[in-house]
């Protein structure tokens, strides 16, 4: 699919006019995600960027035809920095020609009114069908709070590939963190020769049975694409993960490997196990159910 194909609208997208929930405490955001220490924009592969915060980021692939922006930070204020961060890198907002959301969570949606009322308004915005509805029906409250996208112009499908420019991201459906997860194989560059970026859409594992077990089974099923494509950078949504590799990109000699290049092996072994490890980590404080998790172990 090319973003200029025609597009299939939901019924219900529309501006998002749900109201809180009465009698909510307000909502505390959580430690891990309540540093915004500003990262300084780094260049990962030839044509792929990060700018961001220690909280969340954002990812940009430069191709033929514009800017992809992965993600894009809690609010305008969140926003503001990516977009100074990618002046920063020699990059032009105003060239940001689709903006790919993994998730429906604020963290990940919320600089995309900024970006259309003020940087991009031309810019094509991504998310899941079932993203989109379940923001839809969820108050605006917790990690679904405001602001939220006016609309959304492509309704992302498990298995799209979605190709800007030379430039073709495959999608995956991984639900789990939210219903409407999405995760993408990427092709890239480093120094001229193809690696491929394989990026998980959520993290943290939500604290109910259905929705753990529903995410883990979504890691095997990447895994699958992942093999396939031959994934050998792994990323993530909240790049504090990658900080110390990071660093290690920013102070390597020129003769010396990309430290995120770390082979499709051990994109299984230590990438997707990060994953997995989240996942027991979390069903090891839920109340016992009548399946035996440690049968997935074996």
């Amino acid at each position: 699919m090319n973003i200029d194909s025609p597009v299939i609208f939901s019924p219900g997208n529309r501006p998002a006019i749900n109201t809180a929930r009465p009698g909510l405490p307000p909502w505390t955001i959580p430690a891990a995600l309540a540093d915004f220490t500003p990262m300084e924009p780094i260049r990962l592969f030839d044509q792929f960027y990060y700018v961001g915060t220690r909280s969340v980021g954002a990812y940009l692939v430069s191709t033929a035809d514009g800017l992809v922006m992965i993600d894009t930070g809690w609010n305008e204020t969140d926003c503001a920095l990516f977009v100074a961060g990618m002046k920063q890198l020699g990059l032009n907002p105003r060239t940001i020609k689709l903006i790919l959301l993994t998730h429906e969570h604020i963290d990940h949606y919320g600089g995309v009114p900024y970006l259309k009322d003020n940087v991009c308004p031309e810019a094509k915005v991504a998310l899941s069908l079932l993203g989109w509805n379940y923001m839809m029906t969820r108050p605006i409250e917790a990690a679904f709070g405001e602001p939220r996208p006016k609309s959304i112009d492509i309704f992302l499908r498990d298995r799209d590939q979605i190709t800007q420019g030379q430039t073709t991201f495959h999608v995956v459906a991984t639900p789990g963190h939210t219903p409407g997860c999405m995760s993408f194989i990427i092709p890239v560059t480093e120094n001229g020769e193809h690696h491929v970026v394989g990026l998980m859409g959520g993290v943290a594992v939500p604290l109910s049975w259905n929705e753990a077990f529903l995410y883990y089974s979504s890691i095997d099923y990447f895994m699958g694409f992942a093999r396939r494509f031959r994934c050998d950078i792994g990323l993530g949504t909240h790049a504090a993960y990658l900080e110390e590799a990071m660093k290690a990109v920013r102070s390597r000699q020129p003769s010396e490997l990309n430290p995120l290049i770390i082979g499709p092996q051990r994109f299984e072994s230590e990438y997707l196990q990060r994953y997995r490890d989240q996942f027991y980590s979390t069903v090891n404080r839920l109340p016992a159910e009548t399946v035996v998790v440690s049968a997935l172990k074996k």
